[in-house]
């Protein structure tokens, strides 16, 4: 019985380490900007650039439903402004005609 919980233990370690060849993050649920391999899946992921995850990263750590949520709204955000700003470019456009 001691060899099965040492080989599930033994296991587990292996797991956790990071392997470069491994094309995802190892724990999902937390982004390492540290490794290139990650930063690349974490960017497709979210569908943003390096540099917007990084900032992410510093300003919200590194938990990925933080981030997800986080990025969400930002985006969210961003379409909201562009929306207003386009509809205040028509409405100069309209009142100048």
């Amino acid at each position: 019985m001691r060899t099965a919980f040492n080989s599930v233990t033994h296991s587990r370690r292996e797991r956790m380490v990071d392997d470069p060849k491994i094309r995802g993050p190892q724990d999902r649920s937390r982004v390492n900007i540290e490794q290139d391999y990650e930063v690349r899946y974490w960017t497709q992921e979210f569908g943003v650039t390096e540099e917007q995850l990084r900032a992410a990263v510093r300003r919200m750590g590194p938990s990925a439903d933080k981030l997800r949520e986080h990025l969400r709204s930002a985006r969210r955000a961003t379409i909201l402004r562009l929306a207003v700003a386009a509809r205040y470019v028509r409405k100069s456009h309209s009142a100048r005609g």
